[in-house]
């Protein structure tokens, strides 16, 4: 199979259309709420079980497979729950991300415009049409009690999508830490809540690590202090 980047781009950007994702008529593109950018690597990573070359197909699951996750997690966000590291109790550091919704594979709401390759990516629009009801969700956490935050993480490249993965984590992990420092005056033994992107996250690679920096509204629900054991 030749490598993506030496397919023409006609039968490039046809093939990624239909592989995973519909192609959306211009209204509802001009009507969609969420509408991002989004991007795979074309390079196969050996040491993380990537067959080399990439499929184009490899490559285009994973760019659909994102965007989905990311609209969710804009929509119906994550639980999580926390238990900051405590040496002198002998703690180790504790973190859970659960998705609390998700976008089924092959829903037409999820579109994409043609897709491109440059400097070694997979590059595609993606929009999501929300319903009343989603769109209700997202009107929601944007009003009190849930907070604004940002958060950076990073994960190890060569570990490949699993390292990407652990960027995200770490980047919603250094929000929570950030917005308790301002709300706790003391560590707490546990925490409990929703989060959700405001926003699609960046994500780059920067000296061979995966980097995530990430805008959310979070919703803290339940905050144990040492006290009460």
């Amino acid at each position: 199979m030749a490598h993506p980047a030496s397919i023409p781009r006609p039968i490039l950007f046809g093939l990624c259309l239909c592989l995973v994702l519909a192609a959306a008529p211009a209204a509802a593109q001009e009507g969609s709420r969420f509408r991002a950018e989004f991007w795979s690597s074309l390079e196969g990573i050996p040491q993380a079980g990537d067959p080399w070359p990439l499929p184009l197909t490899v490559a285009a699951e994973r760019l659909a497979n994102e965007a989905a996750w990311v609209f969710a997690g804009e929509i119906w966000g994550f639980a999580f729950e926390w238990t900051p590291s405590d040496k002198a109790r002998g703690l180790a550091d504790s973190f859970s991300l659960e998705a609390l919704g998700s976008i089924p594979k092959g829903d037409p709401r999820l579109h994409a415009d043609p897709a491109r390759v440059a400097d070694g990516r997979l590059l595609a629009y993606v929009a999501w049409r929300p319903n009343e009801a989603e769109q209700g969700l997202v009107a929601a956490s944007g009003k009190s009690p849930w907070l604004s935050v940002q958060g950076s993480g990073k994960g190890l490249y060569q570990r490949g999508e699993e390292g990407r993965k652990e960027a995200f984590d770490e980047a919603a992990r250094s929000a929570l830490r950030e917005l308790l420092r301002g709300l706790e005056p003391n560590k707490p033994r546990r925490v409990r809540g929703r989060m959700v992107f405001t926003s699609p996250p960046r994500v780059g690679i920067v000296d061979g690590t995966w980097l995530v920096q990430a805008r959310y509204r979070v919703e803290v629900q339940d905050v144990q202090a040492y006290g009460v054991y």
